[in-house]
């Protein structure tokens, strides 16, 4: 799903907007911080192995980027996938565990880059999670194998994602994020 930068600006406006008017201004800064570190460490990653960087997306929902991993070995292109993930839970710990609820932007911060590199460790397609299972695959199956392995995972993975999304809001209360994680997963799958 390809994404103008116009669109793509606009929706971030709009989330800014939201952000001010629900009195959480702090919240915008805190994302992209959270997106900053976790691509900062793909990108050192990729430079450290020596693969190098094809082009670079800004999406609604964060920042796209693509490598050159089709000459790398399993192990390097596995650390370029794995090194967002990691950067994002240590910094988020480290972050969290020397913060004070009291600070919302630094509390937020530390919420999200930990979620960030969780959320991104998912065997989804299109996530790291899935890269790096497609990746393992790769190196036993053949390719077209290990693509419809990946596929199968994804999609089992995102449909139970899904249905418990939508039996909490059902049960319990409404749960926005949720929801609205569980549709970008099924679009990241597509």
């Amino acid at each position: 799903m390809k994404s103008s930068p116009r669109r793509s600006a606009l929706t971030f406006l709009l989330f800014i907007l939201v952000c001010i008017f629900t009195g959480r201004a702090y919240y915008p800064l805190s994302v992209l911080s959270a997106v900053f570190i976790h691509e900062t460490g793909h990108m050192l990653t990729a430079k450290a192995v020596g693969i190098p960087l094809w082009d670079v997306r800004y999406t609604p929902f964060g920042i796209r980027m693509r490598f050159d991993i089709s000459t790398a070995g399993t192990v390097s292109a596995v650390a370029v996938y794995l090194s967002g993930s990691l950067v994002s839970i240590i910094c988020g710990a480290v972050t969290l565990h020397f913060t004070s609820p009291h600070s919302r932007a630094v509390f937020a911060f530390a919420l999200i880059s930990l979620t960030l590199g969780l959320i991104n460790l998912m065997p989804v397609r299109g996530f790291d999670g899935g890269c790096i299972l497609e990746r393992l695959l790769s190196a036993k199956l053949y390719p077209d194998t290990a693509y419809r392995a990946v596929k199968a995972v994804s999609d089992v993975f995102v449909f139970f994602f899904w249905f418990c999304a939508l039996y909490v809001s059902l049960n319990e209360w409404i749960n926005v994020s949720m929801i609205t994680l569980s549709v970008y997963l099924i679009l990241a799958s597509l």
